[in-house]
């Protein structure tokens, strides 16, 4: 849960698996649903459930500290925050391929 300077409020839940495929292969499904319970326009955000993402990437990890992942994630926004991208000209939802680095000491 976040709450900004002016007192507004978000909440964020994300939640993943790791599916382990071999030893070195891990397919990781994901999801997270982002929600508001206050109006923020300056951050473009309405009351209630403004975005769900769900995605899967697929990592070979050399080491457990150091793996490389490829993926896609699709992106839908809801409601009063959907309503507020249309009528600005932008899209509603998003697919996004994903690769990168997982490194951690």
């Amino acid at each position: 849960m976040f709450v900004s300077e002016d007192g507004n409020s978000t909440l964020r839940v994300e939640t993943e698996y790791e599916l382990l495929l071999t030893r070195r292969w891990v397919l990781q499904p994901r999801f997270e649903l982002n929600g508001s319970f206050s109006e923020d326009q300056s951050a473009g955000l309405r009351r209630g459930v403004n975005t769900t993402e769900l995605g899967l990437r697929l990592r070979y990890e050399f080491a457990r500290e150091f793996a490389l992942y490829i993926g896609v994630e699709w992106l839908q926004k809801y409601a009063a925050t959907a309503d507020q991208d249309r009528s600005e000209g932008e899209s509603t939802h998003n697919t996004a391929l994903v690769a990168g680095i997982r490194a951690w000491l």
